[in-house]
């Protein structure tokens, strides 16, 4: 190559070391810019402090109130007010904490035509010495899983799927007056003070399923006034005797027809069950252990199947013929007896 040919091309716009250079600057930026945009922070919603209290988190103090489709995730929520959940409103809750203060009577509120669904997630307030109340309401939605709450939940609305929760405190536990709700594999338990009355408790109600529920630390476990066509099958309803808190009954009907109670154990309470103007409630196969008295009964109520009763742990009677139930009947009242009762506990 002539001197001038070799002049010509050292003079281009680019060297080709020049080239090599701007090739690796343009690549770690563009490296840099994928690092940044991968780990860059998920902002979360600010209080909103200036707000009228609908916005997508509670304002700094005051009333929330949910009037949208709000999705809480991971967080930690402090609400100095009541919160309400209107018509239009739809609220989940997931690995969080929600804390009202109800002081003074605030409350959580879900009205006519609202949902709350609480998944993973935490009710508290932050005054426990005080009651607390979470109402569902009117033609409202509730779902509540594997959840932990030391309020007290109201159930006015028909349809509410609770399961696999705990409610702890002095003033937990859950009070029906709607009809079809499943309420399934919850432990409630009293605190050490008799506060909480009722763990769970029906009124003027049909058609709930109550199942699978760990019931301790209360005046009475399950009580029904004029409730009927339930059913209660596999809970375990006991005293809490290392906190001093014996159970009156447990399970308490006053008014209430037709329910059936079956695969329960109830262990150690005054009274394993009360029926007081009850009748045609159908027992069988359920465990009534070391109460005091393990039914009081005033009417017509059926303690066996036809073919299979109840285990009684006072029972004095004998199996002659090894088919597992004894050959005389357990008296209950008047009226009343366990025709088939089982001589070995319930599985």
């Amino acid at each position: 190559m002539s001197k001038a040919v070799r002049a010509k091309s050292a003079k281009g716009p680019f060297t080709r070391r020049t080239k090599l250079i701007l090739v690796s600057v343009i690549a770690i930026a563009i490296v840099l810019a994928l690092v940044a945009v991968e780990y860059q922070p998920t902002k979360k919603a600010k209080p909103n402090g200036n707000n009228n209290g609908n916005g997508d988190r509670p304002p700094a103090s005051g009333d929330w109130l949910v009037e949208k489709a709000i999705t809480v995730e991971t967080e930690n929520l402090v609400v100095n007010g009541n919160i309400t959940i209107n018509a239009n409103g739809k609220l989940w809750l997931r690995n969080s904490t929600l804390q009202a203060s109800c002081h003074k009577g605030m409350t959580f509120r879900v009205v006519d035509g609202g949902e709350l669904h609480i998944l993973h997630s935490e009710i508290t307030h932050s005054e426990p010495e005080t009651q607390c109340d979470l109402w569902v309401e009117g033609t409202s939605k509730l779902e509540m899983k594997d959840s932990k709450s030391t309020v007290i939940l109201v159930l006015t609305a028909d349809g509410a799927v609770v399961e696999k929760n705990i409610f702890t405190g002095k003033y937990a536990g859950i009070l029906v007056y709607s009809d079809s709700n499943v309420i399934s594999g919850n432990t409630i338990t009293g605190s050490d003070s008799p506060f909480l009355a009722n763990a769970i408790y029906l009124a003027n109600v049909t058609k709930n399923a109550i199942s699978n529920n760990q019931l301790s630390g209360f005046g009475s476990g399950i009580t029904l006034i004029n409730a009927s066509g339930n059913t209660f099958t596999r809970n375990s309803i006991t005293s809490n005797n290392a906190n001093g808190q014996v159970t009156g009954s447990g399970i308490q009907f006053d008014r209430s027809n037709d329910n059936t109670i079956t695969y329960n154990n109830i262990t150690g309470c005054e009274q394993g069950v009360s029926l007081l103007n009850s009748t045609n409630n159908l027992f069988h196969h359920n465990n009534f252990k070391n109460n005091q008295k393990q039914v009081q009964d005033d009417g017509t109520n059926r303690f066996d199947d036809g073919t299979n009763g109840n285990y009684w742990s006072d029972y004095i009677g004998f199996d002659l013929n090894k088919d597992g139930k004894g050959d005389l009947p357990y008296l209950i009242s008047f009226t009343d007896r366990d025709n088939h009762p089982l001589i070995k506990p319930v599985p």
